[in-house]
């Protein structure tokens, strides 16, 4: 937790300094968890960030609160992330996002449509489960059915890993990236792979170095601007990702040739994430069981309680949850982070 605090700081101060540079430079930023670390750190960043988002140029997205593990977290667990999330968007931020945007979770649960609707999401993003080790999974976009009948507009970026980024992994059907290069070979190779050309021509491409490596580039943005203007190429801009989804919704959702996938959508790797690391699913479990048993006291208890306490008793339960929440990040949960992760997983 701690990197993440000063990559988080790093990170953001980074953009900043590049969007004084680049002035078509948009930049897309989910999990208002990071947000909340930078505004108690460096208050100094945080007020400049907003005022890019007063601007249009830097874009709250995600609605959740972290990028959360879909299969181990519990549905009330679920519901709490984008009940936190929504919350800090709006209250901080002064947006609502309808995106849920989750590139690197190992697979999503086959109620997540309908938890997605009941909570004003309205669109999933992903390039995951584009990993599976045998099949790929047929469609770019499309809908995506739960098991109630819900169903949200689902779009997968499509940029290639580039082979001089080391390439995609031995054995994988397919390997869509979202922390693409914005070289030549990913960009023309997003239109390439895309497989609903029949019915949408306009595409999301992510670009910059994730997990913690600072985003994009001043050689990115410089490579944006020239192929902006490139004959013959795919015509790229910088704009709002959001935006993107409405006008795919539109285009797209009427038609009959829209493909539908029902039911969970599995990712065939990474499946140590079920067993690996118990206790802290043991834990998890625990908690999210000990934190409904407490609130539903509290509201038993609340007319016997003076204002005061019942404030403070409110605010321990919203920091507790915070926490929670935070631990279903998807390489805590599931058990892929390296070992001081689980050193430092409060286990109280």
């Amino acid at each position: 937790m701690a990197q993440t605090r000063r990559k988080g700081a790093r990170t953001f101060s980074t953009v900043l300094k590049l969007m004084e540079q680049y002035p078509a430079y948009h930049f897309v930023a989910s999990q208002p968890a990071l947000s909340q670390m930078v505004r108690e750190d460096e208050p100094s960043i945080y007020a400049r960030l907003k005022e890019r988002i007063s601007e249009g140029r830097w874009e709250p997205t995600g609605a959740a609160w972290v990028e959360m593990d879909c299969n181990v977290s519990g549905a009330e667990a679920l519901v709490r992330q984008f009940l936190f999330g929504k919350r800090f968007f709006r209250e901080e931020l002064g947006v609502d996002p309808r995106v849920l945007w989750l590139p690197d979770v190992f697979g999503y649960c086959a109620a997540l449509p309908q938890v997605m609707k009941g909570c004003d999401v309205d669109y999933f993003m992903t390039t995951k489960i584009s990993w599976n080790e045998y099949n790929r999974l047929p469609y770019d976009t499309f809908r995506w059915r739960g098991i109630d009948g819900t169903e949200v507009l689902t779009h997968m970026p499509t940029a290639p890993l580039d082979p001089a980024f080391g390439g995609a992994a031995a054995g994988m059907a397919a390997f869509y990236t979202y922390n693409a290069k914005f070289t030549p070979y990913d960009v023309a190779g997003t239109w390439s792979a895309y497989r609903q050309k029949d019915i949408n021509d306009e595409l999301l491409y992510l670009f910059g170095f994730g997990d913690g490596g600072g985003g994009p580039t001043d050689t990115m943005q410089e490579t944006a601007a020239r192929l902006a203007a490139l004959p013959g190429f795919p015509r790229v801009e910088q704009s709002s990702a959001e935006e993107f989804f409405r006008r795919l919704y539109e285009r797209v959702w009427t038609d009959p040739d829209l493909p539908t996938w029902v039911g969970e959508l599995y990712l065939e790797y990474h499946r140590g994430t079920y067993t690996s690391q118990g206790w802290i699913k043991r834990a998890n479990r625990l908690a999210e069981l000990l934190y409904r048993e407490a609130e539903l006291w509290s509201v038993a208890a609340g007319p016997l309680r003076d204002p005061s306490a019942s404030a403070a008793w409110q605010r321990e339960l919203r920091e507790g949850w915070e926490r929670i929440l935070f631990n279903q990040f998807h390489d805590i949960l599931p058990g892929s982070s390296i070992a001081q992760v689980y050193a430092d997983a409060p286990v109280e």
